[in-house]
């Protein structure tokens, strides 16, 4: 019972403005049955059964909107969580999205290459001695200390990045593959000798790194060890020495690259070029934005390539490139945005039917009611089905749009079937049910789709304008109509007397 409450609430405070609706045309229901239910009787008894009979009719109405308000919002709740976006755990696309991940591994943040470098000197060591009274003895010994200097003294980085293609893939997600070549000169400022441990990171979300070469002035390195999710190795270097070390390799990722440097040194020299294969989905990432980063775009199609310069600076950047995932992060989108209207829609076309009748002095019967409430709830249930309105020979992609166009097509059988069953409905009210039907189904559901809330807040607004105009209006017309009709009858009425 808690769990009921608890979920009237929720559902009752995000629509308040349907709940007033239904509040308001209950209510009037209840007063027009009772007003207008003369021939049961004025005495006491009959008094008291147009009283209940009233109040039945009003209160059968308000259940049928909340069940089926429930029974739509349910549904979309269970179909939102299999269909939703791939950041729903459990959903087809999270699932998809798992399968992806599992294959090409998470992003991929490249750090770059430590180099330090260490001078061997002198120093003398004491030695205790074991009798108190006995001098001091010293010997000699080496130790190492790092060179302070900057080692790097420059960098050129060229990425190419190969998005995978979905046009051939049926669940495109933020994949790549990625090769790479890094050439750094390192130079040994010291006067001396000088021991150099090479330390070069590799990114923990990466599930496989191919054609991988570590060369030093163009020959391989092979005393290399993986060690602390790095690639280490060791070399020597002369006074004033500077050699070339090259890195090169093949990874896959997903979502997006970086390489940065962690802490802020002196960069001289440095150039990053990256080109990938596609403009329209990803953006360039250059951190900080202080403008001691040179940056340069061109098109060489299919590739966007970025170039980032350096002169001079000391700075830690952060480079790379973001993807936009599109379809299919969320392949039924459209539908998810839409549908979660679908609910609150089928509430107000029923309050507007029940108006509409009333207006129009037509009775209101619960069993119609209920007709319509379930032909106005059959295309988003049948929507909310998934997969089964796929035609074999759709793609993915263009069923995606194909969802949104079935509804139209759906709603053809609805508008029939109302078409029948208020067929013995005068032509007026009849004609306005299926037109506000026929809005609210392929019309109203679509404010979804606008692309921020607070334009979804201005049409929501303008819709219930529009339906309080509407009600005003029709009001207007069937009082004044009433008054020409008896004003004509009354014309009538006197010719015949002359």
């Amino acid at each position: 019972m808690d769990i009921v409450q608890s979920l009237l609430e929720n559902r009752m405070s995000k629509d308040a403005v349907a709940g007033l609706w239904l509040a308001i045309a209950s209510i009037l229901l209840f007063g027009m049955s009772f007003a207008r239910s003369h021939a049961i009787g004025d005495n006491a008894q009959g008094w008291r059964r147009r009283l209940i009979d009233a109040l039945t009719k009003s209160l059968v109405f308000a259940a049928l909107s909340g069940m089926f308000y429930f029974l739509l919002s349910s549904n979309y709740a269970s179909f939102s969580q299999i269909y939703g976006s791939f950041t729903i755990g459990g959903s087809i696309s999270n699932q998809h999205w798992q399968e992806w991940h599992n294959l090409y591994g998470g992003t991929c943040t490249q750090g770059d290459l430590q180099v330090r470098q260490y001078v061997t000197t002198e120093a003398q060591e004491a030695i205790e001695p074991t009798d108190p009274s006995s001098p001091v003895l010293y010997h000699n010994v080496q130790i190492e200390q790092p060179v302070t200097q900057n080692s790097i003294s420059s960098f050129n980085g060229q990425v190419t990045m190969d998005l995978a293609d979905p046009v051939n893939q049926t669940e495109p997600f933020n994949g790549y593959t990625l090769t790479a070549l890094y050439e750094y000169e390192i130079s040994n400022p010291a006067a001396t000798e000088t021991r150099i441990e090479f330390t070069f990171p590799l990114p923990l979300e990466t599930r496989l790194y191919q054609d991988v070469s570590i060369k030093m002035d163009g020959k391989e390195v092979s005393s290399r060890h993986i060690d602390a999710q790095a690639i280490i190795w060791e070399d020597r270097m002369s006074p004033g020495q500077k050699r070339t070390v090259s890195i090169q390799y093949l990874i896959q990722g997903m979502d997006r690259f970086r390489f940065e440097i962690p802490e802020a040194r002196e960069v001289t020299d440095f150039q990053l070029e990256m080109a990938v294969n596609a403009s329209n989905d990803t953006w360039m990432v250059t951190e900080p934005e202080n403008g001691g980063i040179q940056v340069e775009t061109r098109e060489e199609p299919p590739y966007q390539i970025t170039t980032w310069r350096i002169d001079r600076a000391i700075i830690g950047p952060r480079l790379g490139v973001d993807l936009r995932q599109m379809w299919p992060y969320d392949p039924y989108y459209n539908l998810i945005a839409t549908l979660s209207y679908a609910a609150r829609a089928l509430v107000l076309f029923l309050c507007l039917v029940v108006l509409t009748l009333l207006i129009c002095d037509v009775p209101v019967w619960p069993r119609q009611m209920a007709l319509m409430a379930s032909l106005f709830a059959l295309p988003f249930l049948v929507l909310m089905a998934g997969d089964f309105l796929r035609l074999v020979s759709l793609t993915p992609r263009q069923f995606t749009d194909w969802q949104l166009w079935a509804l139209p097509v759906l709603s053809i059988l609805s508008l029939s079937l109302a078409f029948i069953t208020l067929r013995k409905t005068p032509r007026l009210p009849l004609a306005l049910v299926l037109l506000i039907m026929a809005a609210f189904i392929n019309g109203y559901i679509r404010v979804g789709l606008l692309p921020d809330e607070q334009k979804r807040n201005a049409a929501e607004s303008m819709v219930q304008v529009g339906m309080i105009a509407y009600v005003v209006l029709l009001t207007l017309f069937i009082r004044v109509r009433s008054i020409v009709r008896v004003r004509e009858h009354n014309r009538r009425v006197e010719h015949r007397g002359i």
